[in-house]
């Protein structure tokens, strides 16, 4: 088995297109649309107030964090292994997450990751 590849950073969850579904299916493209944002924000979060290079966080530990499935993290996110994700936290990618975060969608809190019900 080879070692894991670390992941390229900033993270990017894994959407998928509500488009042309039927109504009893959208429904659950959206929630799962969520649940990655989610995981992506919690991991972006948890990125910044790591001061390590290398860091590493396993599905059951994001899943435990957010109140999750952890096959719904795996699911989540379009990069990472088996048991969870690695990454090399350069200076650079710290800035493009800020970055990225200080674009992000109002609707999607970053500071406060809340159910979808709480909105």
């Amino acid at each position: 088995m080879s070692p894991q590849k670390p992941a390229s950073l900033p993270l990017q969850a894994r959407i998928k297109s509500t488009l042309n579904l039927r109504p009893t299916n959208r429904g659950t493209t959206v929630d799962a649309n969520w649940t990655a944002r989610r995981v992506v924000a919690y991991l972006h979060r948890r990125i910044l107030d790591n001061p390590d290079r290398h860091q590493h966080y396993s599905h059951e530990e994001i899943g435990a964090a957010l109140g999750i499935d952890p096959k719904k993290v795996s699911l989540s996110l379009a990069h990472g292994g088996i048991r969870g994700i690695s990454m090399d936290v350069t200076p650079e990618s710290r800035k493009a997450i800020k970055k990225l975060m200080g674009k992000a969608s109002p609707s999607i809190p970053v500071d406060k990751l809340t159910s979808q019900s709480d909105l």
